[in-house]
């Protein structure tokens, strides 16, 4: 438990300065909310892998040029290639881990015990919500005409809700609303980009990782940045023209917040309205562009030195 907890801890630091690195491209309007949406995975991945992707320029990345200043790499058995940074620099041997003083031991320990508690409770807990959140549209009734949509009294704003099958679900009197398709075309989004699966992926992940405070800013912004996405996906599909039209729809809807669905208003109005105003159509050349540096990113904040490590 010791030895998992602390190289845990290793890779949630890696993780976090990845994470950072995606929070400053967010201040850049031009890129598409899609690609920082794809880029949260970066993090995620080095959280949850103990070392990244070796490589002949590893050295380059972003572990490489830390660990010039910062942290003691460490080989992992019976992988030759591959190796884990180590940031805390705690113990006196890593093959295997040994500690320089016991009480770091205990240390480590017990830490370790209270993150799987916590971790363990924080997953139940997100599933008990879950559940309730369910429960509450277990009696909407099928919308005539429309697969897959449903009708309930018992929410105030459309959302689309379940994981496995999610379905949409409009308030009781709303099938006689005029901005009717703008709101079931933004939830057929949701539903096609299976955002309510990355929403469980994320919540999961940051039980996980609950001790670190940036995780859960992190989470905040991922969260925005699903209906940002979703946004700019539907605008794809209506064009320039129709943009207008749909910021009015967003703007009728009441503000639902639940943790649990895609609400059509559920994140901060003011700043998807903006947004969507503003939006205008990649040309290819932007897209193309784009991609070559996400590849780039991706690279810098993926691979490790897999070099100079006895």
């Amino acid at each position: 438990m010791a030895e998992t907890f602390y190289w845990f801890l290793n890779m949630n630091i890696v993780a976090s300065l990845c994470g950072l690195v995606i929070l400053l491209l967010r201040l850049i309007r031009r890129i598409p909310r899609r690609l920082i949406c794809w880029l949260w995975l970066i993090p995620a991945l080095r959280v949850l892998l103990p070392f990244g992707v070796g490589g002949r320029w590893g050295s380059f990345g972003l572990v490489g040029l830390l660990s010039r200043v910062w942290g003691r790499p460490a080989r992992i058995t019976g992988l030759p290639d591959a190796i884990i940074t180590n940031y805390v620099q705690a113990a006196s041997s890593y093959d295997p881990l040994t500690f320089r003083e016991a009480w770091q031991f205990k240390v480590f320990t017990w830490g370790g015990l209270i993150w799987i508690i916590l971790a363990c409770a924080l997953v139940l807990a997100f599933g008990i919500l879950y559940g309730i959140t369910m429960r509450e549209i277990k009696d909407a009734r099928p919308q005539e005409g429309r697969r897959g949509v449903y009708l309930s009294d018992k929410i105030t704003g459309p959302a689309l809700y379940g994981i496995v099958r999610p379905r949409i679900v409009l308030p009781e009197g709303m099938e006689e609303s005029p901005q009717l398709e703008h709101v079931l075309l933004h939830e057929e989004t949701h539903r096609r980009r299976l955002d309510n699966l990355r929403r469980a992926a994320a919540f999961a992940l940051t039980a996980l990782c609950w001790f670190n405070p940036l995780a859960w800013l992190f989470l905040k912004c991922f969260l925005a940045d699903l209906e940002l996405a979703c946004d700019e996906q539907v605008l794809v599909r209506l064009g320039e023209e129709k943009k207008k039209a749909y910021a009015l729809a967003l703007v009728s809807q009441a503000e639902q917040k639940n943790l649990f669905a895609s609400a059509f208003g559920g994140a901060a109005i003011r700043v998807r309205v903006e947004r969507i105003l503003s939006w205008k159509r990649m040309s290819l050349l932007a897209c193309l562009a784009l991609g070559a540096f996400a590849a780039v990113l991706a690279w810098f904040l993926l691979t490790d030195p897999t070099g100079g490590v006895r």
